[in-house]
């Protein structure tokens, strides 16, 4: 018995110690301020499914609530957007979606997962984004479930390196 509540009480120790490791604040990400990435989205086309990659850039700044991002498509600049991607740690929220996981994964190396339901290609679906960024590379990606299947698949993914 004692041992069982040796082990409930450690246990219960490191996952609080992780708890306050992990926290969503805009000062873990200000490596990020006022930098700029090169790199690809790779999408799968809603007709025919077939991967397709293109060339694409980012820009990030920080910003008092969260990292105002600027995504950029040199062959397809009429498809460019930018998207303030707030932290709120009440709500447990980025950019909208509901957080599941913060992972500081090393110094300056964090891995945020949420979750999201909407449609994709028309039909009802949940989705799970990971950014996982670093100083050194960015990936982004967007895994879609649709309502009723028991798989998911990649819709898109960012992949990023720092401009020289």
């Amino acid at each position: 018995m004692k041992t069982i509540i040796l082990a409930f009480i450690t246990t219960l120790c490191v996952q609080l110690s992780l708890a306050q490791e992990t926290s969503l604040d805009i000062e873990n990400f200000t490596f990020l301020d006022e930098t700029e990435w090169e790199g690809e989205l790779m999408y799968r086309n809603y007709s025919d499914f077939k991967k397709v990659t293109i060339p694409a850039t980012l820009a990030v700044e920080t910003r008092k609530k969260g990292l105002f991002i600027r995504f950029e498509y040199p062959a397809e600049p009429k498809a460019n957007f930018k998207k303030l991607f707030k932290f709120d740690a009440e709500a447990q929220t980025f950019g909208g979606d509901t957080i599941t996981e913060i992972t500081k994964v090393a110094e300056d190396h964090w891995k945020i997962k949420t979750v999201s339901k909407g449609n994709d290609n028309d039909m009802p679906a949940e989705f799970r984004e990971t950014y996982e960024v670093s100083k050194d590379k960015m990936v982004i990606t967007k895994e879609v479930q649709l309502e009723g299947k028991s798989d998911s698949f990649v819709r898109n993914q960012y992949t990023f390196i720092p401009k020289n």
